[in-house]
């Protein structure tokens, strides 16, 4: 079976008009309120315009010169977030993935259960591409052949995209299905999306190339506004903060569209188990 692209577009705009009200809390709480708080409350390294690949080390090496005592609670605040917006995540698929779920609590209560198998499951398979990556790419820099160091690059890009499409069920897959094991989800879901990386690549890309258009155009309206009453700092900081709310808002559209690629995908599951099929 082929996922309707389709068909997914209709039934997830149904899904989020009928759920927004039920999914902006969740998306406020779990992702829009720890990202403006990182934002606002956690240094960020200074990097502005273009600037080339020796200044973007500079001023790493000055951040964390600066920041040092304080780099444990930075990087505490940058997880806290992460793990937030994992449970976001975990809410709003069950959410979208359960018709007869009634209140925002019970998402929220799926979601903690199923948060630390799901970040368990996260961090196997990025350790896992993250020792692959840095592997190759040391054997690439060691050659000394810089066309060999970017095809390495653009070819471990492309894997990445690639796994993370494969592995976009994971969510689903613990949600609706109760699979705790970080290993059989992760399993699972691969089983899911073979042969489907097409219409979930196309339907990702749309929404990312979409989300990055309002966001840009949304946060440099709200930037220059702001800078022209303030300063050119707030703009800065103005500008970015629309860009999350943005994002925030996009993640209950991909949260829905993962539901329903993992409904029609488990069609025919449901189908030969139905007793009158």
């Amino acid at each position: 079976m082929k996922i309707d692209t389709n068909l997914a577009w209709q039934r997830v705009s149904r899904s989020v008009s009928a759920n927004l009200a039920l999914a902006l809390p969740l998306a406020g709480v779990f992702s829009l309120l720890p990202a403006l708080a990182v934002l606002f409350f956690v240094p960020q390294p200074l990097m502005e315009g273009d600037i080339k690949m020796n200044e973007v080390v500079a001023a790493m090496r000055h951040y964390v010169d600066t920041y040092r005592p304080w780099l444990p609670l930075i990087f505490g605040a940058q997880l806290a977030q992460f793990a937030l917006q994992a449970a976001g995540s975990l809410a709003l698929v069950a959410l979208f993935a359960d018709r007869a779920l009634p209140t925002v609590g019970d998402a929220i209560s799926i979601a903690l259960r199923r948060v630390l198998p799901y970040l368990a499951a996260e961090f196997l398979f990025t350790t896992l591409i993250a020792a692959i990556a840095l592997t190759l790419l040391g054997a690439a820099a060691a050659s000394d052949s810089l066309p060999l160091l970017i095809i390495t690059g653009l070819g471990l890009a492309v894997v990445v995209c690639y796994v993370v499409l494969r592995l976009l069920l994971l969510a689903p897959v613990m949600v609706i299905e109760r699979q705790t094991n970080p290993a059989r989800a992760l399993t699972r879901s691969w089983q899911l999306t073979r042969g489907q990386v097409g219409p979930m690549l196309l339907v990702a890309a749309l929404m990312t190339l979409l989300q990055a258009v309002v966001a840009q155009a949304c946060g440099l309206v709200a930037g220059a506004l702001v800078a022209l009453v303030a300063d050119a700092a707030a703009g800065r900081m103005a500008n970015m903060a629309v860009i999350v709310v943005v994002a925030s808002g996009f993640a209950i559209y991909m949260a829905a569209f993962v539901a329903e690629f993992h409904r029609q995908l488990t069609a025919p599951e449901r189908h030969s188990a139905s007793p009158f099929a």
